[in-house]
C-alpha cells in the first residue's frame, strides 16, 4: 500500500483521520514506510495504538515536521502524536526532526506524545503543553540520542517525568529569555 501526496498549496491537515471504526492500529493518520516531510500541517483529533497522529517503525525512517501541529491525538499505547522506533544497530537510520513545532493536548496511555526509541532526534524551537502519558508526558527517550534546543514545556503530565523521561543519552540545548 503506498500513498503520495503532493501539493504546492501549505496547508494540508489531517483531521480526525481515523482507521475502520474510529481506530488505526498504528498511525492514526500516517503509517510510515521510509522517509516523510511535512510543512504547515495540522494533525488534529487522531487515535491509533501507537501514534496517534504518525506511527514508524520497521526500517529506515525519517519524520521531518515544520511550522506544523499535533493537537489533541490519542494513543491507547505508546506516542498519541508521533512513535518512532528503530533497531539499537540501526539508530543512526532513523530520525526526528522538528523545528518550530506545537504540541498540545495529546493523550497516551502507554508512553509520551513523541516516544523514540533508538533513533536520533534533533528539535528546535517547539512548544509541548498540556501532554499526558503514563511516562514521560512530552517526550519519552529510550536509546536515543536528541538534541533539543529552545523547547519550551509547560502543563506537560505523566506519573513520571511530566516533561520528559530519559532511558538514554540525551543533549539538552537551553536558551533563556529575559524580559523588560
Amino acid at each position: 500500500r503506498k500513498m503520495e501526496m503532493w501539493t504546492t498549496e501549505p496547508g494540508v491537515q489531517f483531521y480526525s483521520s481515523n482507521g475502520h471504526s474510529g481506530f488505526a492500529g498504528n498511525g492514526g493518520a500516517i503509517y510510515l514506510a521510509g522517509r516523510m516531510t511535512v510543512c504547515d500541517t495540522v494533525f488534529e483529533g487522531n487515535s491509533a495504538e501507537n501514534g496517534g497522529a504518525i506511527y514508524g517503525g520497521g526500517s529506515y525512517k525519517t519524520i521531518s515536521a515544520s511550522d506544523s501541529s499535533f493537537v489533541g491525538n490519542t494513543a491507547t499505547g505508546n506516542g498519541s502524536a508521533i512513535y518512532l522506533t528503530g533497531t539499537s544497530s540501526y539508530a543512526d537510520s532513523y530520525e526526528l526532526k522538528l523545528q518550530n513545532v506545537s504540541f498540545s493536548e495529546n493523550t497516551a496511555a502507554g508512553n509520551g506524545a513523541v516516544y523514540l526509541s533508538a533513533t536520533r532526534a534533533n528539535v528546535l524551537n517547539s512548544v509541548f503543553t498540556k501532554n499526558t502519558s503514563a511516562i514521560g508526558g512530552a517526550f519519552y527517550f529510550a536509546d536515543t540520542k536528541a538534541d533539543l534546543d529552545t523547547v519550551s514545556f509547560a502543563e506537560n503530565t505523566s506519573t513520571d517525568g511530566g516533561a520528559l523521561a530519559v532511558y538514554d543519552e540525551v543533549t539538552v540545548g537551553v536558551s533563556v529569555k529575559t524580559s523588560d
